[in-house]
């Protein structure tokens, strides 16, 4: 994608959910490309009063469209989310929300506890300071002018 979007270019798998900001919106939607929508058109010619004695002519046209519009990037409901694979047409995904779904609820664990040094106030699992080579210098006194 060209100059100062290293990561983005070498990314494999890019996830992306509903934005604040316009450009982002755009850059989304360019990078998701365009489909082909089919329109059709139909003409009534003939006597107003009387449309059975008419003519029904129906023409199909196709037109490129925007996969999503910068618009409907920005609108995206917050369950929602893009998943584009390179080499692998653009998905549009619902969000999984572990803390809601039963399979995933119940291997949720819970937060360590941490066992504190009643003595130190430390947590017993920080490892022990190291020694450097700058704790022992004193700090040389500013002269004053």
């Amino acid at each position: 994608d060209g100059q100062n979007h290293s990561i983005l270019d070498n990314c494999h798998v890019r996830v992306t959910f509903a934005t604040n900001d316009e450009r982002t919106a755009k850059r989304i939607s360019e990078t998701l490309g365009t489909a082909t929508e089919l329109k059709s058109q139909r003409n009534y010619a003939g006597h107003r009063l009387a449309p059975w004695l008419g003519h029904l002519m129906v023409s199909r046209q196709e037109t490129a469209r925007p996969l999503l519009t910068p618009g409907e990037v920005m609108q995206l409901p917050p369950d929602e989310a893009v998943v584009m694979v390179s080499s692998v047409a653009p998905i549009k995904a619902k969000k999984l929300r572990y803390y809601a779904d039963s399979n995933f609820k119940r291997r949720v664990l819970p937060p360590p506890v941490l066992a504190t040094l009643s003595m130190q106030g430390r947590y017993a699992d920080v490892p022990p300071e190291r020694a450097d080579d700058w704790s022992g210098l004193a700090i040389p006194a500013m002269p004053v002018a």
